[in-house]
């Protein structure tokens, strides 16, 4: 994600709103709060009007690259190196400068990172993981000998439910999995941290189902048949969603509005089939240019994403993978915690709770 979108933003600006000032978030960041450690997207923020994120941090990738959101003259990376901050912009630099910095503010790409799914595909191996960039934020803020509290977001999860693209989400799920296990690890060598794992909501109401017989029929131990009357989905449905290779997004831009180029991409990314007709529903677009669902459309508000959630409705054939909508749900979060003050996670309670908690950790470690 980008440093000002909402949940990074939240936890060190005020501002009435994500949308449409980010320059004004940036500023914050940098202003009036004393933070030590600044990883992510979102650099179209930090640089001059009319300069390109590249011409102030050279190691972000041509794809990745974006014109100045600014309307004014700072350069806030230049302003950052001059209160302390090492600046990164790649994952060599990443790595150099969390082994000597006390300071560190890296910015990857203009706009949010890339999935995990089309950095790989796309090679961009200069664009760190999120488990990358969480090892680095600890290594730099554990030099602090009086503690500290570290955010870390695996945004593109919620991003991927809006996408209704199982596989991408599934990737996004696997990286804040292994950025999770470092703090683990963090936590085991340092039992006096609390981690806590949470979200603010759900999104997308994915599922497996079960779905009508496709198969053969089982032998029994007794050397009868069995004939289940149900499919249900398993192991072979992950390794099926493991096969693909960059996302939905992806697939629909180098498709454009050609049904058998579709079809093409479908199979070479996914190992799975898209009928003709199949094909030209998730293309086809209303006067206006929008593509729309046949159901179900007042829950999906976001034009953009009704392509995608179409292209993945079709291939729910074949992958057993249901969605509700193509926003949030709320379905209560769960919530895991692990330290001292983790005790106060037990139970069901308002997402208002999860200040207190943290809040009283704070305290106590004062």
């Amino acid at each position: 994600m980008r440093l000002t979108h909402a949940t990074p933003a939240a936890f060190a600006t005020h501002h009435v709103s994500r949308y449409g000032e980010e320059h004004l978030l940036a500023d914050q960041l940098l202003g009036g709060r004393d933070i030590d450690v600044l990883l992510g997207g979102g650099a179209r923020a930090f640089v001059p009007r009319g300069e390109r994120t590249s011409e102030s941090l050279s190691g972000i990738p041509t794809s990745l690259d974006e014109d100045s959101r600014r309307g004014d003259a700072r350069n806030l990376i230049d302003e950052a190196r001059g209160r302390g901050y090492t600046i990164v912009s790649d994952r060599d630099s990443l790595r150099d400068g969390a082994a000597t910095a006390l300071r560190l503010l890296g910015l990857f790409a203009a706009n949010n990172l890339p999935y995990v799914l089309d950095r790989r595909h796309e090679r961009l191996d200069g664009v760190p993981s999120l488990p990358e960039l969480t090892q680095a934020a600890l290594q730099v803020l554990a030099k602090n000998e009086g503690g500290f509290f570290l955010m870390v977001e695996g945004g593109l999860i919620d991003y991927a439910g809006h996408d209704n693209d199982a596989a991408t989400l599934l990737q996004e799920i696997l990286d804040f999995d292994e950025a999770l296990g470092l703090g683990l690890r963090f936590q085991s060598d340092n039992p006096q941290t609390l981690v806590v794992v949470t979200a603010d909501h759900g999104t997308g109401g994915f599922s497996f189902t079960y779905s009508g017989w496709r198969g053969e029929q089982e032998p029994l131990a007794n050397g009868q048949t069995y004939r289940p009357r149900w499919y249900y989905p398993g192991e072979a449905e992950l390794r099926l969603l493991g096969r693909q290779d960059r996302s939905f997004w992806r697939i629909l831009e180098r498709a454009g509005a050609d049904p058998a180029k579709l079809q093409e991409e479908v199979q070479s990314a996914t190992g799975l089939s898209l009928t003709s007709d199949e094909a030209a529903r998730v293309l086809a677009r209303n006067p206006e240019g929008h593509a729309e669902t046949s159901d179900f459309r007042e829950f999906y508000t976001e034009p953009e994403v009704v392509p995608l959630a179409l292209l993945g409705r079709a291939l729910s054939r074949q992958t057993s993978v249901v969605w509700s909508t193509g926003g949030h749900t709320s379905d209560p979060a769960l919530t895991f915690g692990i330290g001292p003050g983790a005790e106060g996670l037990r139970g069901v309670y308002r997402n208002t709770h999860l200040h207190d908690v943290m809040k009283r950790s704070l305290e106590a470690a004062e």
